[in-house]
């Protein structure tokens, strides 16, 4: 800590030296445009982020530009509530306010508007989603249930990326890096138009990411590679109707030290390395008519292609889906929009002794509708929201999900709000029909006659919708030209958390040697709390030098139901920490020069595993604009320490490494 304090003071005084001398144009946000930016995630339709009634920051394309962050998990350390920890090079648990973990399953992501929540397991398969930041324009992070719009497993936060449109992406832009950790990267864009009102975008890029370390210090086999190319087309067709149409084809190979029973016969378990080819695409078309500034409609229908091929369990993942939404005014004082929604899903997953599902090709729907009122009050100073969202899936049956929200806006730059919500976590593929061996007994340790035991992770058809009700409230402001607040504070009710029950154990008579299956058994007998705040101060000390600063206090209680005999229940309370800050101090320096310093702390996880310490961290760019044409940056990483462990994954196939010191630099060239 009295390192990062020293750095700071050093910044503050190099600052005031030069303060007179800055000249350059930051192209960010001042902090009144930051109050009125546009924001689409909350309400599913453009509003201001000052009159949101949530808990939502936005990173814009500059935000994440300055941070040097080269992976969406890496920007999201930016955001206060987040948990963000790798496992090893290209792993990481991402979740919000608790409950995180290498397959955390309460946290929605989608891709201008296409959802990469993967119903096998309820969760992000974060290495596939490696979205070229120079086509994003902002990333919105809702902290606290959405599924009201956005439907179930929007429980605990939503992370909607919002890519460029072709036509804010005109002409070509070619990237080389080269570093330590990001060993090799290069990409190459191209926007065009081919009428007054059609635009297009062509893209591809590749990504190289070196190996962690072990704790010995010799090189772990976890480093992985990507290539994708991609396309957009926008088209306004009429005064009225804009067509878009883009797409993504990628395929790589992701590297990993495995460690499974993968036999019924000694010596039952083995390590080894191996690399998992992955290859996938999607395609999505989105038609909106806008019929005045109060009404409008959109129609959306993508479809979504996974293939991996992991050492215990391969298979693909085919995704329909088809969204409708409208939108429109009664009077003056009320809002409302409605829609409908349908998702198809097919998987076929080849498996093996350690992990399997059963049956092996399942196919499941989705049925969903949506309706949300607002209405104006108090000559538009006082806004109260009543919606619900409508669910039925082949898993869960009906669910439905309200909430109701209430925005004050007591004086100029100040709000008010508070939120309950109701929202489920449906269950996955994994919870209804996963088989997965997670421990073998040898023969004899039982007695001399006694047979091998193998420990077995099963699926129950009967598993429940895990389900949270949320209180929320929050106080966002700016004061004067320089200061910006925003303050979330929430109080989470769990119920039906999934538990990992024991079974009895039963004969399997195999040709090649008979063993004992001992079944635990996915159930619902759990419940919790979490509570905490969160804090976020956007600080314009002069032009030219801006401070961010986020911190995140987080307390989650478990109570196990008396007939529950899971043992890793209560390891939930230590596997988020507590305190986390982040502090970000930026300079925009002459000779068109721009420095950022990205300090980190995140408390301890006592229960992750054996225990991960807590530990404090520092990033720097140094960044130089050449000419309007040309754009060099250096980032050195993880400055602090030489290696680390950020999280333990106890209930993962695959060895953790260690994160390591790193440095990176990138060539940006416009034509």
């Amino acid at each position: 800590m009295k390192l990062l304090a020293r750095v700071w003071l050093l910044v503050a005084l190099a600052t005031a030296i030069h303060a007179q001398e800055f000249s350059i144009d930051l192209a960010e946000l001042s902090l009144e445009e930051l109050m009125d930016i546009e924001v689409f995630s909350v309400s599913r339709k453009e509003g201001k982020l000052s009159e949101s009634a949530a808990a939502v920051f936005v990173l814009t394309a500059e935000d994440v530009r300055r941070t040097g962050a080269t992976s969406i998990p890496e920007a999201l350390r930016m955001v206060p509530g987040m948990e963000v920890a790798r496992i090893d090079a290209s792993k990481w648990a991402v979740s919000s306010r608790g409950f995180n973990d290498a397959f955390a399953n309460k946290l929605l992501m989608l891709i201008d508007g296409r959802s990469v929540y993967s119903p096998l397991f309820s969760g992000v398969f974060w290495d596939t989603q490696d979205v070229p930041f120079e086509d994003v324009e902002r990333i919105e992070v809702i902290r606290g249930p959405g599924a009201t719009l956005w439907g179930a497993n929007a429980v605990n936060g939503i992370i909607n990326v919002l890519s460029k449109s072709a036509r804010d992406t005109q002409g070509g832009l070619a990237t080389v890096g080269l570093g330590s950790e990001e060993s090799r990267s290069g990409s190459v864009r191209y926007g065009g138009r081919l009428g007054d009102d059609l635009y297009f975008r062509l893209n591809a890029r590749r990504v190289e990411r070196d190996d962690f370390a072990l704790a010995s210090g010799e090189e772990a086999a976890d480093g992985w590679e990507v290539r994708q190319v991609g396309f957009r087309v926008d088209w306004t067709t009429s005064e009225r109707d804009e067509l878009t149409l883009q797409g993504d084809l990628y395929d790589g190979k992701i590297g990993a030290t495995f460690q499974i029973v993968d036999s019924p016969t000694a010596p039952y378990r083995h390590t080894f390395d191996f690399e998992t080819p992955i290859s996938g695409g999607n395609l999505l078309g989105r038609w909106e008519r806008r019929f005045s500034t109060d009404a409008d409609l959109a129609l959306q229908i993508y479809y979504d292609r996974t293939e991996r091929g992991e050492a215990p369990i391969s298979g693909n993942l085919d995704t329909w889906d088809l969204d409708f939404q409208h939108r429109f005014v009664i009077d003056d004082q009320q809002e409302i929009v409605w829609g409908l929604g349908y998702r198809l899903i097919r998987d076929d997953m080849g498996g093996s002794f350690s992990v399997s599902f059963v049956p092996a090709v399942r196919r499941y729907n989705l049925f969903s509708a949506f309706v949300q009122e607002e209405v104006r009050l108090a000559d538009d100073r006082l806004r109260l929201t009543l919606g619900s969202k409508f669910e039925h899936s082949d898993f869960s049956g009906m669910e439905i999900q309200p909430n109701i929200r209430l925005l004050w806006l007591p004086a100029e730059r100040h709000t008010i709000w508070t939120a309950v919500s109701r929202a489920v976590r449906t269950p996955a593929r994994s919870d209804h029909d996963i088989r997965s061996i997670f421990e073998v007994v040898p023969p004899g340790q039982f007695g001399a006659d006694s047979l091998a035991t193998f420990a077995m992770l099963q699926g129950n058809a009967d598993f429940r919708s895990e389900t949270m009700v949320a209180f929320e409230g929050g106080y966002r402001t700016q004061i004067g030209e320089r200061l910006f607040i925003d303050l979330a504070t929430f109080y989470n009710i769990y119920d039906e958390l999934l538990t990992v029950e024991p079974s009895l154990p039963f004969l399997v008579d195999s040709s090649a040697s008979p063993y004992l299956l001992a079944p635990a058994i996915i159930d619902n007998r759990m419940a919790g709390r979490t509570y905490g705040a969160e804090l976020a101060v956007d600080y314009q000390l002069w032009k030219g030098v801006r401070l961010r600063s986020g911190y995140t206090f987080l307390k989650l209680e478990i109570d196990l139901d008396e007939d529950s005999a899971y043992a890793g229940g209560l390891e939930w309370e230590g596997v988020s920490p507590q305190h986390q800050l982040s502090l970000h101090p930026s300079l925009s320096l002459p000779r068109n020069l721009e420095l950022d310093l990205w300090g980190r702390y995140v408390g301890d996880l006592p229960d992750a595993g054996t225990g991960v310490d807590g530990y404090f961290d520092l990033d720097a760019r140094l960044g130089w604009e050449v000419n309007e044409s040309l754009e060099l940056n250096l980032v050195a990483q993880d400055l602090l320490e030489k290696q680390r462990v950020e999280f333990l994954a106890p209930h993962s196939p695959t060895l953790n490494s260690q994160a390591q010191r790193g440095a990176y630099g990138t060539l940006r060239w416009r034509f």
